[in-house]
């Protein structure tokens, strides 16, 4: 995930719902940004959401995150943007194994003096 305002990015990061198995474990990055070096739903605010797709009738296959940010910007205007670089070429529902969605984004403009 890719967050950035004007053309700053201020945030990219990865995220990743797989169990880990003795053998294997696909890494995320948040809380931190891009490099995968955190256990899966690290930093989650919730993780025992039912799942969608194949998973969509198993719990703890989608969890949520609250990120925040305090970024300093001067424009008048800004061009705030979130969006991802998921290419799910391997699968057969890339859809459904690289989805995400985002709600309740809430923009604050505080005047420093």
């Amino acid at each position: 995930m890719v967050f950035g305002i004007d053309n700053q990015e201020v945030f990219r990061t990865t995220f990743s719902n797989s169990p880990c198995e003795s053998t294997y474990c696909l890494y995320q990055s948040y809380p931190n940004t891009y490099f995968r070096q955190n256990v899966p739903k690290s930093g989650a605010t919730q993780t025992n959401l039912p799942g969608l797709c194949l998973f969509g009738a198993s719990n703890n296959y989608s969890t949520r995150y609250s990120i925040s940010k305090i970024v300093e910007h001067s424009n008048p205007n800004a061009r705030i943007y979130m969006n991802s670089d998921l290419i799910a070429e391997n699968s057969p529902d890339p859809v459904c194994d690289e989805s995400w969605s985002i709600s309740k984004i809430e923009i604050a403009a505080l005047t420093l003096n």
